[in-house]
C-alpha cells in the first residue's frame, strides 16, 4: 500500500501577494517593521503561531483576505515593507563596494554549521552555536558577501521548558512541519526533489535539500527523513 502526503497551501490574492515575499525571506527576522506587517494581520494569530510568517499566512481565510485588502493602512504599510526588502536585495553593499569584481571571478565563501538560529520561527538550533552561525549568516547579507550556509534540517527542535499550575518543570518538543517554514525544495532540472546520496558507516544514505533565504544569501539544509533511509 502506497501513503502518499498532500501539503494544502493557501493562495492568496494577487494584492497580498507581497506577504507571501516577505514571510519567505528571514530578513524578516532582524527586520522589526516585517514582523509588524504580520501581527497587524492578527495579533493573537501571530501568537498562536509562534511567531511565524509563513504559518498565519497559512491559516487566513477569504474573509481575512478581504478585510486586509479594504484596509488602506495595512496596504500602505505592506508596500512600504516590500519596498524595503526589494531596496534590500538590490542595492550595492560593503562587499561589492570594496572588492569590486571580486564577485564576478567566481570568489564564494561557504559556511558549515550543524545548526542556525536565525529567528524563533524556524528552530533549528539548540544554543549558542546556533545563534553564532545564525548571526554570521545574517552580517554576511548585511555585508554582501557571496556566501553560501550548509546545515542539517531537523523534524524536531529543541525542546521548550515551562511550568505546569503545580509549579513543576515540564518540556515539549516542537515538531517542525517543514510546509510550514519558509523552506523551499531544491528541484532537478526535471521538476522532481534534488537527491544525493552520502555514504555513512556501510550504508548509502538519501538526503534531500531545502533552501532557505536569509536576506540575500542562501542557507542549503540536509534531509535525510525520507522513506528508503528507514528501510
Amino acid at each position: 500500500m502506497k501513503v502518499y502526503e498532500f501539503n494544502v497551501k493557501t493562495k492568496l490574492p494577487d494584492k497580498l501577494r507581497p506577504l507571501q515575499a516577505i514571510a519567505h525571506n528571514l530578513w524578516y527576522g532582524w527586520t522589526w517593521e516585517a514582523r509588524e506587517l504580520f501581527r497587524m494581520i492578527d495579533y493573537d494569530l501571530w501568537e498562536e503561531c509562534g511567531h511565524n510568517p509563513v504559518a498565519v499566512l497559512s491559516r487566513l481565510t477569504d474573509k481575512d483576505f478581504n478585510r486586509l485588502i479594504a484596509d488602506p493602512v495595512f496596504m500602505n504599510y505592506m508596500d512600504n515593507v516590500y519596498e524595503r526588502l526589494n531596496e534590500y536585495k538590490m542595492l550595492p553593499k560593503w562587499f561589492d563596494l570594496a572588492h569590486a569584481g571580486k564577485r564576478a571571478e567566481g570568489m564564494s565563501v561557504a559556511y558549515f554549521s550543524a545548526e542556525y538560529g536565525i529567528h524563533e520561527s524556524c528552530k533549528l538550533y539548540s544554543g549558542g552555536l546556533g545563534v553564532l552561525s545564525g548571526d554570521h549568516c545574517k552580517s554576511a547579507s548585511d555585508l554582501g558577501i557571496p556566501f553560501m550556509a550548509v546545515g542539517l534540517l531537523y523534524r524536531n527542535g529543541y525542546f521548550h521548558q515551562y511550568l505546569n499550575t503545580d509549579g513543576w518543570q515540564q518540556q515539549s518538543v516542537p515538531y517542525n512541519e517543514f510546509h510550514r517554514m519558509p523552506l523551499k525544495l531544491v528541484e532537478d532540472k526535471n521538476g522532481e526533489p534534488l537527491m544525493v546520496t552520502v555514504k555513512i558507516a556501510q550504508r548509502n544514505v538519501s538526503v534531500k535539500i531545502w533552501e532557505m533565504t536569509v536576506g540575500v544569501i542562501q542557507l542549503y539544509l540536509l534531509d535525510t527523513d525520507i522513506i528508503t533511509n528507514h528501510i
